[in-house]
């Protein structure tokens, strides 16, 4: 049996070491109450979130106030909320033959699939570089704190209200 990584093939044994290093990776399908959740965010190294085509998500802002690193795709309406120094973000395959137009976005009309070896080279980077990746998910809590804490969206509401 061989295993392919990126141009090189292994043998069974040195996939086998390689897949052992690696963190594990758990799929919850149950709802989480906000403590589990938080919880939960305490002890997670980072939280990726790979999307088709979705911008928003109060997911990847949670995970930002706990000072999570975040890797999530650069679709269009991410950049409204996000930048390179508060998260990393994987842009899209723009070989992939499944992307179709995005009207809303003129200037980024893309709405398709993450590039693959982005996200490889991506979370590879976070797992190596955890110090820096810590030093981001702290620079996205400052962000997300500042955008959407309750000090700053009373601001904007009593803005708008004044208007």
């Amino acid at each position: 049996m061989a295993f392919l990584e990126g141009e090189y093939q292994i043998g069974a044994d040195e996939a086998r070491d390689f897949l052992l290093g690696m963190p594990p990776v758990y799929v919850i399908n149950d709802f989480l109450g906000e403590v589990q959740l938080r919880a939960l965010y305490s002890i997670s190294d980072a939280f990726v979130r790979i999307t088709l085509g979705e911008g928003w998500s109060s997911a990847v802002a949670e995970a930002m106030s706990m000072a999570l690193p975040v890797v999530t795709v650069a679709h269009p309406n991410v950049h409204e909320f996000l930048d390179d120094g508060a998260a990393y973000l994987v842009p899209l395959d723009t070989t992939d033959p499944y992307q179709y137009p995005f009207p809303e976005h003129e200037d980024n009309p893309r709405f398709g699939n993450p590039s693959q070896t982005e996200l490889v080279s991506t979370l590879r980077t976070v797992r190596k570089e955890s110090t820096t990746a810590r030093t981001k998910g702290e620079m996205a809590r400052l962000y997300a704190t500042g955008i959407f804490g309750a000090e700053s969206v009373s601001q904007h509401l009593l803005e708008h209200i004044g208007r």
